[in-house]
């Protein structure tokens, strides 16, 4: 599993990071993974991930909103924390 950030002070609203899964773990159980690993380095939570289209998801996952986009590769994951009350 690699992660890439987009900074390192932290998740600040729209800005978000890519988890790549390398495991073969499956698709809820990385990105399970990848939202532990936030967590744990920016003490926040993201409540959006984008996933490739063609993998099979739920359209939640524990509160995070799953959303499934044509430009984020197979495996990959982007997570973002995005206002709410929007």
């Amino acid at each position: 599993m690699n992660a890439a950030t987009s900074g390192s002070q932290g998740l600040q609203n729209g800005v978000g990071m890519m988890w790549k899964d390398t495991s073969g773990v499956g698709v809820s159980k990385s990105l399970l993974q990848g939202v532990a690993y936030i967590r744990k380095k920016y003490n926040q939570t993201p409540n959006i991930c984008f996933i490739n289209h063609l993998e099979t998801a739920k359209k939640k996952l524990h509160g995070m909103k799953i959303i499934k986009v044509s430009w984020v590769r197979p495996n990959q994951y982007y997570f973002r924390i995005e206002a709410t009350g929007q």
